[in-house]
């Protein structure tokens, strides 16, 4: 059995690649050629991993078929990988290709996982090489632009977390991964893993399993000194697109999302969107870029167009060879007839892809006020072939206030003030409701117990308003109208009781007998 802690990582990829492929390998050029025309930015670039086993989730069976005990870990594992701004330094070495597809762990039990991980990028390598075993050997010594394991530089950076394409690892995307940590950000990720076996799967299981990943990857960032907490987006390719989309409706410190190629407009794939629990375009209220191939008939903007409340803009890419959004795009390009690497072949797509990434990020994240310019011209300003890039821009509505934040409008600034950011919205926006029932009810009572009559009046009656179907916010709202002296409004409402009240599929039948006996006793004194 190989002892991997104690050898050199390069000698153990090469090992390993040399196991998988059963060929010779060729040490090729140095430089690191797949950034093609992009520019770094002012930061070295450092990369590591940090292996976790998430112990609220099982990824082995604790017994076999004939049901003896299985050894080892059973908890999911989790490896997550990260790019960060670092310190330059003279001597540093930075990682080729292997390096990335196979990541050896800091922790060694996480071997035989990342191994498997390894089989299935090569396994995807073969498919995009036309099945060249020497190709794919060869490519492994391709430089890349990070240091493993390089200081971080000083500072605190934002956080982007990256979804990977279903089924893939991080390497679909590894230059731009690199190019935002050269411009200042913290890019973290993990593999993309079913729920129970290495492959996921294109349902609501791995999609689950998938963000919870990923959400447990920034729970351990936040960790990190140089990672600013208050400062997060997430980008994803394809499956991952729809998986970053849904985090951001689930987590509200989500501040942008950027998709390339997002599940959520292909055709093919929109109904996966509308179907998970957490779907919710109202949640989507921070600035969206969404990249995609020009081929109209493939996609369907409707589940963009129902995210009015965020700033969208929708970036097409005409004439985008397939793959165009991924890092695995250039390695053919790049490598000769005679098998040599070429030095800095340009993919103006994916490099003008991996710029409008960048400045997106920081203009939203860092606001700063040159790449907000870059966002707002058009490509032609930005030096873009208008006829490769359009950029569509959809302004977002102004949002109304979450449940929370309307109590918070009541306590903080009256009762008025909250009505009427209630009757904007309803006129603005009909259907849309910024309260729950029960909460405005109790805050209607807790006003009652403090002498504020008149406040309880109007927050009852805001709740008839908003639920008229319900014939316990008109038994409130009665209770109200006695509080001040008002019997004909008392009368009306407890009216309004009897009447609502045998369609109110809210109440159970004990409560609606409570209801009724009461409005009818309340209606008896009220006429004498």
């Amino acid at each position: 059995m190989l002892k991997f802690q104690k050898c050199n990582p390069r000698t153990i990829i090469l090992s390993l690649l040399l196991i998988v492929l059963g060929c010779e390998t060729n040490i090729l050029a140095d430089s690191p050629p797949l950034w093609g025309n992009l520019q770094p930015g002012s930061y070295a670039v450092g990369f590591r991993t940090i292996e976790q086993y998430d112990h609220s989730r099982t990824f082995r069976p604790k017994y076999d078929y004939f049901g003896t005990p299985i050894p080892g870990e059973r908890a999911r594992p989790i490896q997550m990988c990260l790019w960060y701004p670092a310190v330059k330094a003279a001597e540093a070495q930075e990682m080729v290709l292997g390096e990335y597809i196979f990541p050896s762990p800091e922790d060694a039990s996480f071997y035989e996982f990342v191994t498997g991980l390894q089989r299935r990028e090569i396994g995807v390598l073969h498919f995009l090489l036309g099945n060249n075993r020497g190709l794919v050997l060869d490519i492994m010594n391709i430089n890349m632009g990070a240091v493993r394991n390089a200081s971080p530089a000083e500072g605190v950076f934002p956080l982007i977390v990256y979804f990977t394409q279903l089924g893939s690892s991080y390497c679909y995307n590894l230059v731009l991964c690199e190019y935002l940590a050269s411009h200042g950000f913290v890019v973290a990720t993990t593999h993309s893993v079913g729920t129970a076996a290495l492959n996921p799967q294109a349902d609501q299981a791995s999609l689950e399993t998938v963000i919870r990943d990923h959400e447990f990857t920034v729970a351990h960032m936040s960790e990190l000194a140089y990672v600013d907490k208050d400062k997060l987006g997430v980008i994803g390719l394809g499956f991952g697109g729809l998986a970053s989309l849904i985090m951001q409706m689930r987590n509200s410190d989500v501040e942008t999302v950027i998709e390339l190629d997002g599940w959520d407009i292909l055709v093919d794939h929109i109904g996966l969107a509308r179907e998970n629990p957490y779907f919710n375009p109202a949640r989507v209220n921070v600035p969206l870029l969404h990249m995609y191939h020009g081929i109209d008939s493939l996609y369907d903007p409707a589940l963009v167009d129902s995210c009015k409340y965020a700033d969208r803009y929708l970036a097409r890419f005409a004439g985008m060879p397939e793959g165009g959004f991924s890092s695995y795009r250039a390695v053919r390009a790049i490598i000769s007839d005679s098998g040599d690497i070429a030095e800095g072949v340009s993919r103006p797509h994916y490099e003008t892809c991996c710029r409008y990434v960048q400045n997106f990020l920081n203009a939203h994240l860092n606001k700063d006020e040159a790449s907000l310019e870059f966002i707002s011209h058009t490509p032609a300003d930005n030096g873009v072939d208008p006829k490769m890039l359009t950029v569509a821009h959809l302004p977002g509505q102004k949002p109304p206030p979450t449940p929370d934040q309307f109590v918070a409008i009541i306590r903080e600034l009256g009762v008025s003030e909250a009505i009427e950011i209630y009757e904007r919205f309803r006129v603005s926006d009909p259907g849309c409701i910024t309260f729950r029932e029960a909460t405005i009810n109790a805050l209607g009572y807790q006003f009652l117990q403090r002498g504020r009559g008149e406040d309880a009046v109007q927050l009852f009656s805001l709740n008839a308003e908003a639920y008229p179907q319900s014939a316990n916010c008109w038994d409130s709202y009665a209770d109200g109208c006695l509080a001040v002296g008002d019997n004909e409004g008392a009368i009306r409402c407890y009216k309004k009781v009897l009447e609502v009240l045998p369609a109110d599929s809210a109440a159970d039948e004990q409560l609606k007998e409570i209801l009724r006996n009461n409005a009818q006793q309340a209606l008896e004194r009220l006429d004498n």
